[in-house]
Formats: structure tokens, C-alpha cells, sequence
């Protein structure tokens, strides 16, 4: 075989070089795993700066709709007549 006819340092090389190549691959896996959690955690976040943006917005919808409803009883006034007599001790 090919092994037998390597020398004892061949051998540690090479398995040295098979090490290092491993460690290269569970290297690449963590940073695709890194990448990929940076990238979900990106997406939520946007949902839930969408979520809180169309919740901002229905609540400034609903306080326009009551400030609406606010300014509609209050414009309606009742005119008194207020006798002459009233005004002089005033």
C-alpha cells in the first residue's frame, strides 16, 4: 500500500494536513451557522419594527378618531341670553 512506503515524518504530515483540513471545515460550518442566526435575527427584528410601527400607527388613528370625536361635542354650543340686570353687577 501507499502508506507502507511513506516514511514515519510523511505520515505525521499528512496527518497533520488532514487535521488542518478538518478544522477548516468545522470553521466554515460555525460561521455559516453564525451568518444564518445574523440573518434570522435581522429578519425578526424587522418584523418587529413592522409590527410595532403598524401598531404606533393604529393608535394615531384611534387618538385622530376620538380628538375627532372630541372637537364634534364640543363646537356644539347652546346661546343663553343673559338679562341686562346680570350685566351691571358684573
Amino acid at each position: 500500500m501507499v502508506l507502507e512506503s511513506l516514511s514515519t515524518l510523511d505520515k505525521v504530515v499528512l496527518v497533520l494536513i488532514i487535521l488542518l483540513l478538518l478544522k477548516i471545515m468545522f470553521d466554515i460550518n460555525r460561521l455559516m451557522k453564525r451568518k444564518n442566526m445574523i440573518a434570522r435575527q435581522k429578519q425578526m427584528s424587522q418584523q418587529v419594527n413592522q409590527t410595532s410601527a403598524e401598531h404606533r400607527l393604529h393608535q394615531m388613528e384611534k387618538a385622530t378618531a376620538v380628538d375627532a370625536d372630541f372637537v364634534e361635542e364640543v363646537t356644539v354650543v347652546e346661546t343663553v341670553e343673559v338679562p341686562a340686570d346680570s350685566e351691571q353687577k358684573n
